[in-house]
């Protein structure tokens, strides 16, 4: 219980840092200058991919733990500018609707992007947990 307990409070602090970072962090390199309003979260993006990758085939549970709250932490930094950006898009009648559709929308393209990868391995991974849960010596009848 109070590994679970850690391991939540550590995803807030990620999250809420990972917002504070993505908020204010953007805001002062776009000062600079406006193309980090696009470049910063992409390379946000780009380091979250490798980092919950890491974590999720990691053998230790310390180690998954830490680099999954990593990937947390970039996946903010990226979300918060991002929505930003989309909601100044629009008109003012318009932001309410905007976040909740653009959560939504790269949601459905992230979950498309699974489905078709493993759509990709799915027969080969059946064919091959088929051959591991066979006891041995049973044979398919002819």
């Amino acid at each position: 219980m109070k590994l679970c307990v850690r391991v939540s409070k550590g995803d807030d602090d990620a999250m809420a840092s990972g917002l504070a970072l993505g908020g204010f962090g953007v805001s002062y390199l776009s000062g600079r200058d406006r193309r980090q309003y696009v470049w910063a979260p992409s390379l946000a993006l780009a380091v979250t991919t490798p980092l919950l990758l890491l974590g999720i085939t990691r053998s230790t549970i310390n180690d998954a733990i830490w680099l999954i709250l990593a990937g947390h932490f970039t996946l903010f930094v990226y979300f918060t500018p991002t929505l930003a950006l989309a909601q100044n898009m629009v008109g003012a009648s318009m932001r309410a609707s905007c976040g909740p559709s653009a959560c939504f929308r790269s949601s459905i393209i992230w979950a498309a992007g699974h489905f078709l990868m493993a759509a990709r391995q799915l027969e080969r991974d059946l064919d091959q947990h088929h051959e591991v849960a066979s006891p041995p010596g049973l044979a398919e009848a002819p």
